[in-house]
């Protein structure tokens, strides 16, 4: 019984942190144009507002943008909804989408990855 109340007690204390906000820079058509002519490491989240795995891997590539390592790759987020153009043109399907690029290709393309390691994987093929 004590067992079961810790892990409800957990539970209730896990859940009720909220998430901290993250802010992404937003997907400009001049910006990403540029990365791709001059090869910078780009990383592209493709994400709805109400999406909450968009808002899971918001979270894990924040906190790797803050390491040491992944420092160089920029990342940038388009809205699913309000920017369907660039969706189109990113050949993207669905939100919660990332899609990778080193030397101006696309390296990398994963829907629905929340894991952070398996980010981290795919943002280091950019470097």
């Amino acid at each position: 019984m004590m067992l079961l109340h810790h892990v409800l007690l957990t539970a209730a204390l896990v859940t009720a942190v909220p998430a901290p906000k993250v802010v992404l820079p937003a997907f400009q058509q001049a910006s990403f144009d540029a990365a791709m002519k001059s090869g910078t490491p780009l990383v592209v989240i493709v994400a709805a507002t109400w999406c909450p795995v968009c808002k899971a891997q918001e979270v894990a590539l924040s906190r790797l943008l803050a390491t040491p390592e992944l420092k160089g790759v920029q990342v940038v987020r388009v809205d699913f909804e309000d920017q369907a153009a660039v969706v189109k043109a990113l050949r993207v399907e669905s939100q919660s989408t990332i899609v990778a690029f080193k030397g101006g290709k696309e390296v990398g393309r994963w829907v629905g990855e929340t894991n952070q390691d398996r980010i981290a994987i795919m943002m280091k093929r950019t470097l």
